[in-house]
C-alpha cells in the first residue's frame, strides 16, 4: 500500500514503461518515415531533372549535331598530319606511303565537304516527306473515325425505324384481330339470336 492507502501494483511500473516504449518506437517509425519521405522527393527531383536535360538534348537541331559530328571528325584527322608536319621527318622509304595516305585522305575530306550538303538537302526532303505522310495519316485516321461513327449512327437510326415499324405493325395487327373478333363476336351472337 502507498501512503494513500492504496495498493501498489508491481505491474503499473511495467505498463508505463511499456507505453513508453511503445511511444518511442512510433516516433522513430515517424522519423523514418519522415527521411524515406524526404529521399523520394529527392530522388523524384533528381529523376525530373535529369528528364529535363535528356529533352533538352533531344531538342537540339539535328544540323547542330551533324555540325560537332563533322568538326570533330575534322579535328581527328588533322592532328596525325599536323604532328608529322610540324617535326616528324618521314623516313625516305616511307615517304611514297606517306603521300598515298596523304592525298587519301585529302580525297575523303573532299568527298565529305561534298557530300555534306547533298545529305541535308536529302535529310530536309526526307523530314518534309515524313511529317506530309504523318499528317496524310492523320487525316485518314480521322476520317475512318467519322465514317465509323455515321455507321453506327444510321444503323441506329435504321434499327429505331424498324423497331417503330415493327410496333406499328404489330398494334396494326392487334387491332385487326380485335376487329375480327368482334365481327366473329358479333356474327357469333347474331346466329345464335335466330
Amino acid at each position: 500500500m502507498d501512503a494513500g492507502g492504496l495498493p501498489v501494483f508491481p505491474g503499473a511500473n511495467q505498463a508505463n514503461h511499456l507505453n513508453s516504449l511503445h511511444l518511442q518506437q512510433q516516433q522513430q517509425q515517424q522519423a523514418q518515415h519522415h527521411q524515406l519521405s524526404l529521399q523520394q522527393q529527392q530522388q523524384m527531383q533528381l529523376l525530373s531533372n535529369h528528364n529535363l536535360h535528356q529533352q533538352q538534348q533531344q531538342q537540339q537541331h539535328p544540323q547542330q549535331l551533324l555540325q560537332q559530328h563533322q568538326l570533330q571528325q575534322q579535328q581527328l584527322h588533322q592532328q596525325p598530319l599536323q604532328q608529322l608536319g610540324q617535326g616528324g621527318e618521314v623516313p625516305q622509304k616511307r615517304q611514297a606511303v606517306f603521300d598515298r595516305l596523304k592525298r587519301r585522305i585529302e580525297t575523303y575530306r573532299r568527298r565529305q565537304t561534298d557530300c555534306t550538303p547533298r545529305f541535308e538537302q536529302t535529310y530536309s526532303g526526307i523530314c518534309e516527306q515524313q511529317s506530309l505522310e504523318t499528317t496524310a495519316l492523320q487525316k485518314k485516321y480521322l476520317e475512318q473515325k467519322n465514317k465509323r461513327s455515321l455507321k453506327k449512327t444510321e444503323k441506329k437510326q435504321a434499327e429505331q425505324q424498324q423497331l417503330q415499324q415493327q410496333q406499328t405493325l404489330s398494334g396494326n395487327v392487334q387491332s385487326s384481330v380485335h376487329v375480327v373478333r368482334q365481327v366473329h363476336v358479333h356474327q357469333f351472337v347474331n346466329s345464335n339470336a335466330q
